[in-house]
């Protein structure tokens, strides 16, 4: 047992004085981010948790009675459903991101693998949902995995990148763009035998996919065009925002890019072709898509990782690590500090708690924040625009772009019942004409403060 410790110290004792800075500030990256604590989770997170408790009570959906959310990539949920401790899989999928960048890029050399780790485990997109039981990291790690064995080019190889591509389709949607780019390559190379090998594990692994959705909407893929549709619903931003965000997310990452394409030029062309590839589609689609968030980036991170390493490698890592070192610092305590200041704001979270010591299991709750009362709550959820989805969708548009639909409101409430309501000033849009309507109409039990604003969260009872 106490070889393997000896043996990293002694590896650690080989590496360059650089190299040695790097993986010391990798593991502080590392540290830091473990000790970010607090009870506040996203909308997201709370979808996530409760679809892992609809399918330990066999129904992929937040409520057993229609489909709810039900059109997410369920891989997260199915893991959330099968491990003992929930709670520590965000922490563990992380490291295991920051382990599988390293091993994607370790081939391209040791300085290399060690400046890609650093560029994902100090970028301030990943400090943030380093704690987050989001989809990121356990995208990252099967990104990774399969450009690995991509990479290697041989049957084998392409067959099991298949596998892992498509279970990252499963854990996120925007793993078209990592098949297209695959497909693209294989295509590009004339490997016909390559592309079936590929495709036969990549089609295998979405047969179950096909399934819940044909079990859930009566339709093959209705899962992957409701999340569309829900998409579509999003607020759109400019192109130029999402070049804002591409320099915000990648910081000095864009000159080290510059600096590959300049001095690796047939490399990336050559046994780089299918990060590059990879790298170049998903920065296209980003700004061609109309509603843009920079975690869409962090998705394909290990990519621009590995082809700004290699660039800083051909710089020369005495002339570049210096100031890197210091803008990672710079970047982690930024991520760092958002991360901190987020998992803080519970009060959704602690209202939601509440509703379930103050209400019976059949009572319903008029919320728009529903995935709270649903997950955390133990409840069932009334939105103030009913569902299915494309109708929750398009009532959410008109509350965005127009006045508030106060007879909507009206006739869920005369129709659903609700013995209780929660009103969340921040996320979704909920207007004041809501809380007026709820004031007027239901009798406020409680208040929960965030961010300064001390009715965050209104808990209401229906007046008798």
């Amino acid at each position: 047992m106490m070889r393997r410790p000896r043996q990293a110290w002694q590896a650690l004792r080989r590496l360059q004085v650089e190299e040695q800075a790097i993986a010391a500030v990798i593991v502080l990256a590392v540290v830091a981010q473990l000790l970010v604590q607090g009870p506040g989770i996203w909308w997201d997170e709370a979808v996530y948790l409760g679809l892992a408790d609809g399918l330990r009570a066999g129904v992929y959906s937040l409520d057993a009675a229609q489909p709810v959310e039900s059109f997410r990539p369920p891989l997260l949920p199915a893991l959330l459903a099968a491990v003992p401790f929930p709670a520590a899989l965000p922490f563990a999928l992380s490291l295991l991101a920051i382990v599988a960048t390293f091993v994607l890029a370790r081939p391209f050399g040791r300085p290399a693998a060690l400046l890609a780790t650093l560029f994902l485990a100090t970028n301030t997109l990943f400090a943030f949902f380093f704690t987050k039981l989001l989809t990121e990291s356990l995208f990252i790690v099967l990104l990774s995995l399969s450009l690995l064995v991509f990479l290697r080019d041989t049957r084998r190889g392409l067959a099991v990148a298949g596998l892992f591509a498509g279970m990252a389709f499963l854990s996120r949607y925007l793993a078209t763009v990592l098949i297209l780019s695959f497909l693209l390559v294989l295509i590009a190379r004339r490997q016909g035998r390559g592309l079936v090998f590929f495709l036969i594990p990549l089609v295998a692994v979405l047969v179950p996919w096909v399934v819940l959705n044909m079990a859930t909407y009566g339709s093959p893929f209705a899962g992957y065009f409701v999340n569309a549709g829900v998409y579509a619903a999003s607020v759109p931003q400019s192109l130029a925002a999402g070049v804002v965000d591409i320099l915000n997310a990648w910081t000095y990452l864009v000159l080290l890019l510059v600096a590959f394409f300049t001095i690796a030029r047939r490399e990336a062309l050559g046994r780089f072709l299918p990060v590059t590839v990879l790298a170049v589609m998903s920065i296209i689609v980003y700004l061609a898509l109309p509603h843009k968030e920079p975690r869409y980036l962090l998705s394909f991170f290990p990519a621009y990782a590995v082809l700004a390493a290699v660039g800083a490698q051909r710089l020369g890592i005495r002339r570049v690590v210096a100031p890197i070192l210091v803008v990672s610092l710079l970047t982690l305590g930024l991520g760092i500090n958002q991360a901190q200041h987020d998992v803080q704001a519970a009060a959704v979270v602690d209202a939601a708690a509440y509703l379930k010591t103050v209400s019976a299991p059949g009572d319903r709750i008029l919320t728009q924040s529903y995935p709270f009362v649903y997950a955390l709550a133990d409840r069932t959820a009334v939105p103030y625009c009913p569902f299915p989805q494309d109708a929750f969708d398009a009532c959410q548009q008109q509350i965005l772009n127009d006045e508030f639909p106060l007879a909507t409101l009206k006739e869920t409430i005369d129709r659903e019942h609700p013995a209780f309501a929660l009103s969340y000033a921040y996320e979704p849009a909920n207007p004041p004409a809501a809380r007026e309507y709820l004031d007027a109409h239901f009798e406020r039990i409680q208040t929960f403060a965030q961010w300064g604003d001390p009715e965050a969260v209104v808990v209401y009872q229906k007046k008798e």
